[in-house]
C-alpha cells in the first residue's frame, strides 16, 4: 500500500482551500474549518482519493460509511453491511448488485429482529439502523426512489428512533405527494421517541406542504384548461416561491414571460415583487432573460437585466447584457451604467471601462420600465401581485 507524502498532504490542504465554496467563505471572513465534521471529512476525502488512485490497481477498497464523501458515490457498490469501491466510476448500479443487496439485508434484518436481545441493545439497533440508512443514501444519490424507500423503512424497522431516516423518508414521500403517509410515519416516530423535539416542527412542515400540494394540484388542473392564463401562471409561480421550489419557479417565470405582450408597468410589478418583496433576484432574471429574447430591442429592460446580474456578481452576463442595452439604448445606457451603483462590481474591469468609453448607438432608449432597485413599497400606480391562495 502506497500512502501520500508530506508534500502531497500539503497539496491536499491547498486543494481544499482553493475550492470555490471555501474561497467564498474565506473571502467573506468565515473560518477555513467550521465546527462539526463535514469540513474535516472534505479534507479527509481529498486524501482518501489520492490513496485510492495510487493503489486501486493492486488493492480492493471497502468502506463503512459514516459521513458522506462526495467523490466516492459513483464508485460505491453494496457489499453486505458496507460498500466496495469499484476501481472506476459506475454509470449505474448493476441490477444484480441491487438484488444481491436486497437478499442480504432481508435475511440479515430478519435475523436481527427475531433476536430478543437485539431490541434491548441500544448500541446494536443504532449501528445497524445507520448501516441500512447509508445503503438508502446510496440509492438516493442514484435516484432509485423505490430502493431508497425500501432501505429507509428497513432502517426504521431496525432503529425506530433514527432521526436521519425519518427525515429522509419524510422528504421522499413529500416529493411524491404522499403527504398522508409522510405525516403518519412522523407521528409514529414521535410516538417511538416522544422526547425528540424535531418531530413537532417536522409535522408542522408536512401539514403545510400538504396544503401547498393541494393548492398546486388545483392550479395545475386549472392551467390544463387555460394554459395561457397569465394570472394562473403567476399564482403557480408565487406558490413555488412560497414553497422554496426555485428551479420550478424560474421555469414558470420563463414560461409566463412569453405568454402575452406585457406592458412595461406589468413587467415592473413582477421585477419589483421578486427583487424587493421576496428578495429573489434570480427569479426576476429568469423572467427578464425570457423577455429579452422576445423583445431584444427593449433597451431599458435589457439594462435592468444587466444591472441585476452585476448586483449578483455575474460579471460576464452583466457585460453581455449591458453591451446589448448600449447597442439598442443609445447614450443613456452607457451614461447610466457609469454612475449606477449596481455596477460597482464592474468598476475595475477593463471590459467595463472600454464599454463606457466606446461610441454609443444612436437608437433612443425604451421608456417607462423603472430600475429594479426600488424601495419595497409599490410605486405610484402599481399594485403588488397577490400571493397565491393557500
Amino acid at each position: 500500500m502506497v500512502c501520500v507524502s508530506n508534500d502531497e498532504l500539503v497539496a491536499c490542504w491547498e486543494e481544499y482551500q482553493h475550492r470555490p465554496e471555501v474561497l467564498a467563505r474565506l473571502q467573506s471572513g468565515g473560518p477555513v474549518l467550521r465546527p462539526g465534521s463535514n469540513d474535516v471529512f472534505d479534507i479527509n476525502g481529498i486524501v482518501a482519493q489520492k490513496i485510492f488512485e495510487k493503489n486501486k490497481k493492486d488493492h480492493t477498497f471497502y468502506i463503512e460509511q459514516s459521513v458522506p464523501i462526495q467523490w466516492m458515490y459513483p464508485y460505491l457498490l453494496p457489499s453486505g453491511l458496507i460498500f466496495k469501491l469499484n476501481p472506476e466510476p459506475l454509470a449505474a448500479l448493476p441490477a444484480a448488485a441491487i438484488e444481491e443487496d436486497r437478499k442480504f439485508w432481508d435475511a440479515y434484518s430478519k435475523k436481527l429482529l427475531s433476536d430478543p436481545k437485539f431490541r434491548i441493545d441500544s448500541d446494536a439497533i443504532l449501528a445497524f439502523g445507520k448501516l441500512a440508512f447509508w445503503h438508502a443514501d446510496l440509492y438516493r444519490w442514484r435516484h432509485l426512489d423505490k430502493e431508497q424507500e425500501y432501505w429507509l423503512k428497513m432502517s426504521l424497522a431496525l432503529c425506530p428512533q433514527l432521526q436521519d431516516s425519518v427525515n429522509s423518508l419524510a422528504h421522499l414521500l413529500m416529493d411524491q405527494k404522499r403527504f398522508d403517509e409522510a405525516i403518519a410515519m412522523v407521528q409514529q416516530a414521535e410516538s417511538d421517541d416522544p422526547r425528540n423535539e424535531a418531530y413537532g416542527p417536522m409535522l408542522d412542515w408536512l401539514n403545510e406542504a400538504r396544503v401547498y400540494g393541494q393548492r398546486e394540484q388545483e392550479l395545475r388542473v386549472e392551467l390544463a384548461k387555460s394554459p395561457y392564463d397569465v394570472q394562473l401562471n403567476l399564482d403557480l409561480a408565487r406558490l413555488f416561491q412560497d414553497e422554496g421550489k426555485f428551479p420550478e419557479l424560474d421555469d414558470r417565470l420563463r414560461t409566463v414571460a412569453g405568454l402575452t405582450n406585457w406592458s412595461h408597468d406589468g413587467m415592473a410589478e413582477i421585477i419589483q415583487y421578486y427583487v424587493d418583496k421576496v428578495h429573489n433576484p434570480e427569479a426576476a432574471i429568469a423572467f427578464l432573460e425570457a423577455r429579452a429574447k422576445i423583445d431584444p430591442k427593449a433597451g431599458e429592460l435589457i439594462y435592468s437585466l444587466a444591472a441585476l446580474h452585476a448586483t449578483l456578481g455575474h460579471k460576464d452576463e452583466a457585460l453581455k447584457f449591458l453591451t446589448q442595452a448600449a447597442a439598442v439604448g443609445g447614450t443613456n445606457a452607457v451614461i447610466s451604467a457609469g454612475i449606477d451603483p449596481r455596477f460597482a462590481s464592474l468598476r475595475g474591469d477593463p471590459r467595463f471601462q472600454a464599454l463606457l468609453g466606446a461610441p454609443s448607438a444612436t437608437n433612443p432608449p425604451a421608456d417607462n420600465l423603472p430600475m429594479v432597485n426600488k424601495p419595497a413599497t409599490n410605486p405610484p400606480g402599481t399594485v403588488a401581485p397577490k400571493p397565491a391562495k393557500k
